[in-house]
């Protein structure tokens, strides 16, 4: 089974979870999409024609006795949006052992990431990959960006850095498997 990006964000309190006004906010992040796009058709074949932002889909449920809403929504280059009451998942089709392996893959990656986080308020991503996720379990008990972080320090250590270049021996470890690290970006100093 391939291995896929996962990125979380906090979403400041001022933030509305209205759809309109989140596809308004995620606008200026649409070219970072579409390089994303244009990337994955340069390396093989042509990828969707999606231009722009999109909301797929509402959904409610009980967890505990916490009530969760969650929105999801796509970009071009087959980025997809979750927010989940206060933390917001980047999920994409590119595989976490390319993105840690191959440098343009990972530069137009980062650089869309950041612009949905920055787009959305976040002042933090939290970067990793879907095998064995703690993080995707916090996000899915409506845990905090905090809570993240402390789950995949006990289960994989300190962070592997900011993820602005990926360190050589991570890249010599994605060719014996899929490296169990995460990175910590700042978006605040950017």
């Amino acid at each position: 089974m391939a291995t896929n990006i996962h990125v979380f964000f906090e979403l400041p309190d001022d933030l509305v979870l209205d759809v309109g006004q989140v596809l308004e906010r995620l606008e200026p992040s649409t070219s970072g999409c579409v390089s994303v796009r244009t990337y994955w058709s340069s390396v093989g074949p042509p990828y969707s024609d999606q231009e722009a932002w999109t909301f797929s889909d509402r959904r409610s449920e009980l967890a505990g006795d916490v009530s969760i809403e969650e929105l999801t929504f796509s970009a071009p280059g087959a980025i997809f949006l979750d927010i989940r009451n206060r933390l917001g998942m980047i999920r994409t089709g590119a595989r976490w052992r390319g993105f840690l392996a191959i440098d343009e893959l990972h530069a137009v990656h980062l650089r869309a990431f950041k612009s949905i986080g920055k787009a959305l308020g976040a002042s933090r991503l939290v970067l990793t990959s879907d095998l064995d996720d703690p993080a995707l379990d916090c996000f899915l008990d409506g845990k905090s960006l905090n809570d993240c972080i402390a789950a995949l320090e006990l289960e994989y250590g300190p962070a592997a850095g900011d993820c602005e270049a990926i360190a050589e021996n991570i890249k010599l470890d994605v060719e014996r498997g899929v490296p169990a690290v995460w990175f910590l970006s700042e978006l605040a100093n950017q």
